[in-house]
């Protein structure tokens, strides 16, 4: 039976990450979630939920580019009946290597977090330590590399965090404007549990409204709406900005100051085999354990069906967890 509003599956493939971003990695976490999932039992998974109606899949993390067998995997995926769109979201930073690598295989395109193109800042928000001036040019290379493999579009997502972003608006609208990609601000989501927050001096205060990063876009140029009925767009609200570098496409999530649990699409299983049916609500059943034994489809679906009858209560205001955990 198809479920309705999961035709969009977030698959975090590991939660190890190379970067300790301060709005993704929880305090004190080492990047091990237990054990994560295998090949087959991730393509079992994708194989039920794209018979039940899922027919986009975005890989996930942590950071999916460090899963070894990662193309291989890409390739398998993109020949199952029913996934019309696979895509891949990576900080970028061995994009260069594996990007034509994952286009051969079958990945349509790929969304690159990038908070700024300025190295002190990239080590205060990524934690990149001595070598941030180093990272941020090989992210550089990746999103060039990602362009000359043909995976269109490339998009880069922007964290917005306040008294860091604000400025860096101008140069990422340049950057963007240059190579022609898509460019998303996202909202900080807040977790419910003060433990998942992820970093000491991160807090609620953080949080950078998406009407305020439009405010500065138009200081910029003529900001414009444009059609939303783009099945690539997403929640996104999308614009184009005439900027004085070139037209950029822009997007705005505003997951905290304009929920959009009304269209919401989207499902995500973790790197461990959670099944977690809404970002903002506590609700989440096991799948990894009847991948493991090889369980008969039609227990998998019923443990699927009743993750989504948690679906239909009321959600949580925030999520509860880190995102490193969830698969963002």
């Amino acid at each position: 039976m198809t479920i309705p509003g999961a035709s969009y599956l977030r698959l975090s493939v590991t939660t190890g990450c190379d970067l300790r971003c301060v709005y993704c990695a929880p305090r004190g976490a080492s990047g091990d979630g237990g054990r994560a999932l295998s090949e087959g039992e991730i393509l079992r998974a994708v194989e039920i939920l794209a018979r039940r109606g899922t027919r986009k899949v975005r890989l996930t993390g942590g950071e999916p580019l460090l899963r070894l067998d990662l193309p291989r995997l890409v390739a398998s995926l993109a020949r199952i009946p029913g996934i019309e769109d696979l895509a891949l979201t990576t900080n970028g930073t061995r994009l260069a290597v594996l990007a034509h690598d994952l286009a051969a295989a079958g990945l349509r395109r790929v969304n690159v977090s990038l908070d700024t193109l300025d190295p002190a800042r990239f080590e205060r928000i990524a934690g990149a330590g001595a070598d941030a001036a180093r990272i941020l040019a090989r992210i550089v290379d990746g999103i060039d590399a990602a362009i000359g493999a043909g995976l269109r579009p490339v998009k880069l997502n922007v964290v917005g965090l306040r008294g860091e972003t604000e400025s860096e608006i101008p140069a990422l609208v340049r950057f963007a404007a240059e190579r022609r990609l898509e460019l998303r601000f996202i909202e900080l989501m807040p977790p419910a549990r003060a433990s998942a927050w992820p970093a000491r001096r991160l807090t609620a205060r953080a949080l950078l409204p998406a009407a305020e990063v439009r405010e500065a876009l138009a200081s910029l140029g003529s900001l414009a709406p444009v059609d939303a009925s783009d099945p690539l767009a997403g929640p996104a609200r999308r614009y184009s900005l005439a900027s004085p570098w070139g037209p950029v496409l822009i997007g705005t999530i505003g997951p905290s100051t304009e929920p959009f649990c009304g269209e919401c699409n989207r499902i995500r299983l973790t790197a461990d085999g959670r099944l977690v049916p809404c970002l903002r609500g506590d609700a989440w059943v096991p799948l990894g354990d009847l991948l493991l034994r090889g369980a008969p489809d039609d227990e998998i679906d019923a443990r699927i069906d009743r993750a989504f009858a948690m679906r239909d209560g009321a959600p949580g205001s925030m999520p509860l967890a880190a995102m490193s955990q969830i698969g963002g």
